[in-house]
């Protein structure tokens, strides 16, 4: 649609504003507002249709609306005291009043366009699970895509990254087009192994920013339509829409029902991160331990079930023969009837270790079983009747169960690593394992009261590392989240503590890389490296101690190897902290990867779609990557969020070992739009 007024075209399927042959420099949100007012010049626009049509729906705050229309008369030689063009109407809202004159397409055309992005979600830019097939596969996919978009009569546009971005005239055609491509590629994931499969994300809308908006609300395998875009689509064969979950009281978006029956996913599980997520079995054997089961009905004996369970995973990280799912997903199964062969399909494991624990008096009964998933039978069920007024033991004995049942061979210094006697006291033990309790709540209370209790196991066994490894834990959160009175002072004292934990004969690695962030927050870098390192060696398969040390890796310039740490963390654990998705995604930008570092931001906004750190480090990308509209949208919307936000500001709080990485950061963000 092509838009003229005064000696301005607005051409809506360029995204291009001109003024006589120049074109005029604009943002594209405030594009879309001159575009919206100057095609519903017909009446006043209130400020709840501005917000539901060219900022999608989402909270703003008048002032951003007055800085967009301040930026849209700057850009039509308009201004507050004149306003020929973009008049305000008191209390009421904005009206465009200069004449305006709309060339219409041919026949057979709508009026506005229809924009649609295909975005991969690759398993292998995420997990560790072998990418030599992932260049050749998303350019096969992404070939298949453009093709079929053409064929339905699409025009394919300048591309970001691994994307295919197409502009259609008509809704309906595209819609046809976006359907095609997906049903193909989900009867060709089909017929691939896990390790090849790919899932796309197809998005429509009337404009640029629109169809990101939607993009982000659209997961692996589907197609989403804005809800705009949904109005226009009459053609005989419609689907039928369900309306996306965006976090709205509104519908903004529609999910599309394929025409025709596709292969769906094996990975059902609630949490996004593992949505349309075929995960291959490792090399090693694999095992996933589901929470412990209290089935004495008294919740003041949950902390003796979650820490017997957290001990055995505790043990088990250590052996490098083994690959374990990390406790985080593993509790995402809490309180779920779910069969074992699901959970082990959706984490990507073999075998499956479930408890429970019973209390009377003194006494326990701790009941384990361990299941082969892939042939459906139990390895082995065992119960135990430890007494409370003895030394407890029954975490070890589980554990020798399970790697006996495995046949796992213990190497180097694992055999004293897992079988070291640390907490053996009742009362000491238990302390621990209600610290444990609310530390796991993850709450600025809840923590302090953790802290406490650690401090209390430190009194009761100042000889043993957990309570100086999770008082260390305890203090970083609380400086990193805001939680105390004194971020500085929180970080002193997790450097404190965790310089005596790693110093202690028991370390368990855990505080190796609180300690190693500790260092790089003071500059540190070479020590910073050593202790990560050793953190790692002591815990092989603990997705935390390998995400930590990916963090140190990337500050400290060495970004391949921070892919390959955190790309571990994350098959380690499938349901992940949203940060470690912006240390990988940094790593591959810094790496020179930015078509990976694109991917892996928009999976990032996918899992939040408010995330600022992951907008910025995504359009310093595309700025690389010579996709500066992409990079404009981003730190444009970085800004919606964070109106306070400056280039300087964001990058002086990334403790980056070289200058001029922070020099190259800064450059770009301010070239994507943002304040220097």
């Amino acid at each position: 649609m092509i838009v003229k007024f005064e000696d301005f075209t607005l051409d809506t399927e360029r995204a291009e504003l001109r003024k006589g042959d120049e074109q005029v420099t604009v943002e594209p949100q405030v594009f879309d507002l001159i575009v919206y007012l100057a095609t519903h010049s017909d009446h006043v626009v209130d400020r709840d249709e501005l917000i539901a049509n060219v900022w999608r729906g989402r909270i703003v705050s008048d002032a951003a609306i007055s800085t967009r229309i301040n930026a849209a008369r700057r850009a039509l030689d308009d201004d507050g005291r004149s306003q020929r063009v973009i008049k305000t109407v008191p209390r009421r809202g904005f009206r465009f009043i200069a004449d305006v004159a709309v060339d219409r397409p041919g026949a057979g055309h709508v009026d506005a366009p229809c924009f649609v992005i295909a975005s991969p979600r690759a398993t292998e830019l995420l997990f560790d699970v072998g990418d030599e097939h992932t260049a050749t596969r998303l350019h096969e996919d992404r070939n298949r895509i453009a093709a079929r978009l053409e064929e339905g009569g699409g025009r394919i546009r300048i591309s970001v990254g691994d994307e295919v971005h197409a502009v259609f005239a008509d809704a309906d055609k595209a819609l046809a087009a976006a359907r095609r491509a997906q049903q193909e590629l989900a009867l060709d994931n089909a017929r691939q192994p896990a390790a090849k499969r790919a899932a796309w994300r197809i998005a429509l809308g009337g404009s640029d920013a629109e169809t990101h908006t939607v993009l982000q609300n659209t997961n692996p395998g589907e197609v989403v339509v804005a809800s705009q875009s949904r109005e226009r689509i009459h053609g005989d064969h419609a689907p039928n829409f369900a309306p996306a979950d965006t976090g709205t009281d509104q519908p903004l978006a529609y999910v599309v029902t394929p025409s025709v029956e596709t292969p769906k996913p094996s990975n059902q599980h609630p949490a996004p991160h593992c949505r349309a997520l075929d995960l291959p079995l490792p090399a090693n054997p694999s095992i996933i331990i589901l929470p412990f089961v209290n089935l004495g009905g008294d919740d003041g004996n949950d902390h003796l079930a979650n820490g017997i369970r957290l001990d055995v995973q505790t043990a088990l990280v250590k052996i490098s023969g083994l690959f374990v799912i990390a406790a985080g997903p593993a509790n995402s199964y809490a309180g779920r009837d779910i069969p074992v062969q699901q959970v082990g399909r959706e984490m990507g494991v073999r075998y499956v270790l479930e408890g429970n624990l019973q209390r009377s008096g003194q006494r326990l009964r701790v009941t384990a079983q361990l299941t082969d998933t892939h042939d459906n039978q139990v390895i082995w069920a065992e119960r135990y009747d430890p007494s409370l007024d003895d030394e407890l033991e029954v975490q070890d004995e589980i554990t020798r169960r399970v790697v006996t049942a495995l046949d796992v061979q213990l190497v180097g210094g694992e055999q004293a690593r897992v079988w070291r006697h640390t907490l053996r006291d009742p009362h000491t033990l238990d302390t621990f394992y209600r610290g444990l309790t609310h530390f796991m709540r993850m709450d600025a209370e809840n923590l302090a009261v953790a802290r406490e209790l650690f401090m209390r196991v430190f009194e009761l066994a100042p000889k043993v590392a957990l309570g100086p490894t999770y008082l260390a834990i305890c203090h970083w959160w609380e400086s990193v989240r805001g939680w105390s009175d004194s971020a500085s002072a929180s970080l002193d004292e997790a450097g404190r503590w965790g310089e005596k934990a790693v110093a202690m004969e028991d370390a368990d690695g855990q505080a190796h890389g609180i300690l190693a962030h500790v260092y790089v927050q003071h500059g540190r870098y070479d020590d910073a490296l050593k202790v990560g390192a050793e953190g790692v060696a002591i815990r092989p398969l603990c997705a935390n101690t390998n995400a930590f040390y990916a963090s140190v890796l990337n500050y400290s310039g060495s970004h391949a190897e921070a892919i390959e740490r955190m790309r571990c963390a994350i098959r380690y654990s499938p349901v992940y902290a949203p940060w470690w998705l912006d240390v990988l995604a940094a790593a591959y930008h810094l790496a020179g990867d930015h078509d990976r570092a694109v991917a892996v931001t928009r999976e990032a906004l996918r899992l939040n779609p408010s995330a600022v750190e992951a907008r910025l480090i995504g359009a310093a990308a595309c700025i690389a990557g010579g996709w500066s509209t992409e990079a404009r949208y981003l730190a444009q919307d970085a800004l919606e969020i964070d109106p306070s936000l400056s280039a300087t500001t964001w990058c002086q709080g990334l403790p980056y070992r070289e200058r001029k990485t922070l020099t190259t950061l800064t450059d770009a963000l301010v070239n994507a739009g943002l304040p220097a």
